[in-house]
Protein backbone atom coordinates (compact mmCIF):
# COMPACT_ATOMS: atom_id res chain seq x y z
CA UNK A 1 0.00 0.00 0.00
CA UNK A 2 1.33 3.27 -0.69
CA UNK A 3 2.12 5.78 1.69
CA UNK A 4 0.26 9.51 1.38
CA UNK A 5 3.47 11.09 0.04
CA UNK A 6 4.27 7.54 -2.47
CA UNK A 7 0.59 8.45 -3.99
CA UNK A 8 1.29 12.13 -4.42
CA UNK A 9 5.15 11.46 -6.21
CA UNK A 10 3.15 8.65 -8.13
CA UNK A 11 0.66 11.45 -9.12
CA UNK A 12 3.58 14.32 -9.56
CA UNK A 13 5.23 11.97 -12.07
CA UNK A 14 2.41 11.28 -14.26
CA UNK A 15 1.52 15.10 -14.36
CA UNK A 16 5.66 14.86 -15.39
CA UNK A 17 6.51 16.85 -12.23
CA UNK A 18 9.09 16.26 -9.76
CA UNK A 19 10.57 18.88 -7.28
CA UNK A 20 14.38 17.98 -7.06
CA UNK A 21 14.11 18.54 -3.01
CA UNK A 22 11.92 15.29 -2.95
CA UNK A 23 13.87 13.30 -5.40
CA UNK A 24 17.23 11.55 -5.29
CA UNK A 25 20.46 14.06 -6.63
CA UNK A 26 20.94 11.92 -9.87
CA UNK A 27 17.51 12.78 -11.36
CA UNK A 28 18.11 16.92 -10.90
CA UNK A 29 20.34 17.25 -14.54
CA UNK A 30 17.09 15.32 -16.29
CA UNK A 31 14.39 17.75 -14.30
CA UNK A 32 16.62 20.91 -14.81
CA UNK A 33 16.56 19.86 -18.42
CA UNK A 34 12.96 19.49 -18.23
CA UNK A 35 12.18 22.41 -16.66
CA UNK A 36 15.07 24.28 -19.06
CA UNK A 37 13.83 22.47 -22.11
CA UNK A 38 10.30 24.23 -22.33
CA UNK A 39 12.40 27.64 -23.77
CA UNK A 40 14.99 26.08 -25.62
CA UNK A 41 14.20 22.15 -26.73
CA UNK A 42 17.30 20.82 -27.12
CA UNK A 43 19.50 21.88 -24.18
CA UNK A 44 20.95 19.50 -22.51
CA UNK A 45 21.79 19.87 -18.05
CA UNK A 46 24.44 17.90 -17.52
CA UNK A 47 25.48 18.46 -14.22
CA UNK A 48 24.01 20.45 -11.18
CA UNK A 49 25.91 21.50 -8.21
CA UNK A 50 24.50 23.50 -5.00
CA UNK A 51 26.05 26.63 -4.45
CA UNK A 52 24.32 27.00 -1.07
CA UNK A 53 21.17 25.58 0.76
CA UNK A 54 18.88 27.74 3.37
CA UNK A 55 15.16 27.28 4.62
CA UNK A 56 12.30 29.52 5.82
CA UNK A 57 8.87 29.80 4.16
CA UNK A 58 10.70 28.11 1.17
CA UNK A 59 13.72 25.68 0.52
CA UNK A 60 15.97 27.51 -1.44
CA UNK A 61 19.25 26.30 -3.68
CA UNK A 62 21.49 28.35 -6.02
CA UNK A 63 22.99 25.42 -8.31
CA UNK A 64 25.84 25.52 -10.96
CA UNK A 65 24.60 23.88 -13.80
CA UNK A 66 26.83 22.13 -16.57
CA UNK A 67 25.69 21.41 -20.17
CA UNK A 68 26.28 18.89 -22.82
CA UNK A 69 26.82 19.20 -26.12
CA UNK A 70 28.07 22.96 -26.16
CA UNK A 71 24.73 23.80 -24.65
CA UNK A 72 26.44 26.70 -22.23
CA UNK A 73 25.95 29.38 -23.95
CA UNK A 74 22.09 28.83 -24.17
CA UNK A 75 21.66 28.20 -20.34
CA UNK A 76 22.20 30.30 -17.47
CA UNK A 77 25.27 29.11 -15.57
CA UNK A 78 23.59 29.61 -12.30
CA UNK A 79 19.98 29.45 -11.12
CA UNK A 80 18.24 29.93 -8.08
CA UNK A 81 15.65 27.34 -6.63
CA UNK A 82 12.82 27.78 -4.47
CA UNK A 83 10.70 24.66 -3.68
CA UNK A 84 8.12 24.08 -0.91
CA UNK A 85 9.81 23.55 2.41
CA UNK A 86 10.69 20.11 4.25
CA UNK A 87 9.46 21.28 7.89
CA UNK A 88 6.03 19.91 8.57
CA UNK A 89 5.07 22.78 10.33
CA UNK A 90 6.72 25.06 7.53
CA UNK A 91 4.47 23.53 4.69
CA UNK A 92 1.60 24.33 7.17
CA UNK A 93 2.08 27.89 7.32
CA UNK A 94 3.00 28.18 3.85
CA UNK A 95 -0.02 26.53 2.55
CA UNK A 96 -2.50 28.13 4.98
CA UNK A 97 -1.52 31.63 3.29
CA UNK A 98 -0.39 29.90 -0.15
CA UNK A 99 2.83 31.84 0.03
CA UNK A 100 3.89 29.27 -2.83
CA UNK A 101 0.90 28.79 -5.40
CA UNK A 102 0.68 33.19 -4.98
CA UNK A 103 4.29 33.46 -5.82
CA UNK A 104 3.86 31.04 -8.56
CA UNK A 105 1.36 32.90 -9.84
CA UNK A 106 2.85 36.03 -9.56
CA UNK A 107 5.46 34.55 -12.30
CA UNK A 108 3.72 32.94 -14.27
CA UNK A 109 0.59 35.85 -14.75
CA UNK A 110 2.15 39.41 -13.36
CA UNK A 111 6.16 39.48 -13.36
CA UNK A 112 6.61 40.78 -17.07
CA UNK A 113 4.56 43.86 -15.87
CA UNK A 114 7.82 44.33 -13.51
CA UNK A 115 10.83 42.86 -15.32
CA UNK A 116 12.77 45.95 -14.36
CA UNK A 117 12.42 44.90 -10.70
CA UNK A 118 11.95 40.78 -10.68
CA UNK A 119 14.43 38.18 -11.22
CA UNK A 120 13.90 36.55 -14.47
CA UNK A 121 11.75 33.25 -14.21
CA UNK A 122 12.88 29.94 -16.16
CA UNK A 123 10.14 27.80 -14.97
CA UNK A 124 7.60 27.87 -12.21
CA UNK A 125 4.80 25.14 -11.47
CA UNK A 126 2.51 24.16 -8.47
CA UNK A 127 0.84 21.09 -7.49
CA UNK A 128 -1.98 20.17 -4.97
CA UNK A 129 -3.32 23.57 -4.73
CA UNK A 130 0.16 24.99 -4.35
CA UNK A 131 1.37 22.76 -1.66
CA UNK A 132 4.25 21.39 -3.47
CA UNK A 133 5.99 23.71 -5.95
CA UNK A 134 8.93 24.99 -7.39
CA UNK A 135 10.54 28.29 -8.74
CA UNK A 136 13.47 28.96 -11.35
CA UNK A 137 14.62 31.58 -11.06
CA UNK A 138 17.45 34.14 -12.15
CA UNK A 139 20.34 33.74 -9.75
CA UNK A 140 20.33 37.46 -8.00
CA UNK A 141 23.57 36.70 -5.86
CA UNK A 142 25.46 35.17 -8.97
CA UNK A 143 24.80 38.63 -11.20
CA UNK A 144 25.97 40.72 -7.98
CA UNK A 145 23.60 41.64 -6.08
CA UNK A 146 23.69 42.08 -2.12
CA UNK A 147 21.38 40.53 0.04
CA UNK A 148 20.90 41.43 3.98
CA UNK A 149 18.75 40.18 6.51
CA UNK A 150 15.96 41.59 8.87
CA UNK A 151 17.81 41.58 11.77
CA UNK A 152 20.22 43.88 10.45
CA UNK A 153 20.39 47.52 10.32
CA UNK A 154 20.79 49.25 6.51
CA UNK A 155 22.14 52.37 5.93
CA UNK A 156 20.34 55.43 5.25
CA UNK A 157 21.80 55.05 1.16
CA UNK A 158 20.37 51.34 0.82
CA UNK A 159 17.30 52.57 2.71
CA UNK A 160 16.69 55.63 0.16
CA UNK A 161 17.95 52.94 -3.17
CA UNK A 162 14.93 50.32 -1.69
CA UNK A 163 12.43 53.27 -1.56
CA UNK A 164 13.13 54.38 -4.87
CA UNK A 165 12.85 50.99 -6.76
CA UNK A 166 9.75 50.57 -4.65
CA UNK A 167 8.27 54.04 -6.31
CA UNK A 168 9.08 53.16 -9.68
CA UNK A 169 6.62 50.26 -9.73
Amino acid sequence: METGTETALSVAERCGWRPPALGPRAEEATWFTRVLGRRSPRIVVSAVERLDEHAGTTARSRVRLGYARGDRGRGPETLFLKVAPRQFSTRVFGGLFQLGATEVRFYEELSARFRDVTPECFGAGSLFGGRRFYLLLEDLAGAGCRFTRVDRSIDAADARAVAQMLASI
